[in-house]
């Protein structure tokens, strides 16, 4: 009996474990845990779209800083999802800072500053 177990085993070990992938489909798609963050900064009072305002991110141990466009818009790529905190400062409006947070590949996110008194 014993001089059918190692024929049994080498069998079992050839066809149960892969050398290499069989399959030839497409590979699967890779999960993305990072999020690509559009900030529009808009003037309170109809006042538009705030331009040169600093904007800084910060999620975990991850820091990114963008400056606005003259649309009031900044792009800050490769967040992690999660938590994270956003200010924006500007020469003519109050200190903004508030904590959002990411969930999805791509967000919007749109912030009202104050006019400073």
């Amino acid at each position: 009996m014993t001089r059918f177990v190692l024929p049994i085993i080498l069998f079992a070990a050839i066809v149960l474990i892969p050398v290499g992938s069989v399959d030839a489909g497409d590979p699967k798609p890779k999960q993305t845990t990072s999020t690509d963050l559009v900030l529009l900064v808009r003037g309170d009072n109809q006042a538009g779209a705030v331009r040169d305002a600093e904007v800084h991110v910060a999620a975990g141990n991850v820091r990114k800083s963008d400056t606005t466009n003259k649309a009031g818009r900044a792009l800050i790529k490769g967040l992690p999802r999660g938590a994270v905190r956003i200010q924006v400062i500007s020469a003519e409006h109050q200190p903004f800072g508030q904590v959002y947070n990411l969930s999805a590949p791509a967000q919007q996110i749109v912030i009202t500053l104050k006019k400073r008194p």
